[in-house]
């Protein structure tokens, strides 16, 4: 083989690597049934109460939320909508940084929350 194939399959592979890293860690923050431990048997469950909080908030106080609808992505089923904890507006997932944001009410200004736990 000559040099400049060798060169090419390995920028090839490399990037190939780069692209599964970035995937697992995608993975492991997407709000899913897998990553939160939730059995698949609670899908249709109205009643499950997760914890949130809010990100840019410096005090980190928790906060309780209802699930309101869960969407089916291939074998997984992703939380894509919560109730706001603080003013209670249905608030959807945002896909680029998987956090649920709350834009500007009487009650409270923007804010963004990230999924912590599952009660």
């Amino acid at each position: 083989m000559s040099r400049r194939k060798l060169k090419d399959m390995f920028r090839v592979q490399i990037l190939s690597v780069k692209r599964q890293r970035k995937k697992d860690i995608e993975g492991k923050t997407i709000p899913t049934f897998k990553n939160f431990d939730i059995d698949y048997d609670r899908v249709s469950d109205n009643n499950i109460e997760i914890a949130v909080r809010d990100i840019f908030d410096e005090t980190d106080k928790g906060y309780k939320s209802l699930v309101l609808s869960v969407d089916k992505k291939g074998a997984t089923f992703i939380i894509s909508k919560i109730r706001c904890p603080l003013c209670g507006k249905p608030i959807q997932l945002n896909e680029k940084w998987f956090t649920y944001i709350c834009f500007e009410c009487d009650e409270h200004k923007k804010t963004n929350f990230e999924m912590v736990d599952v009660l």
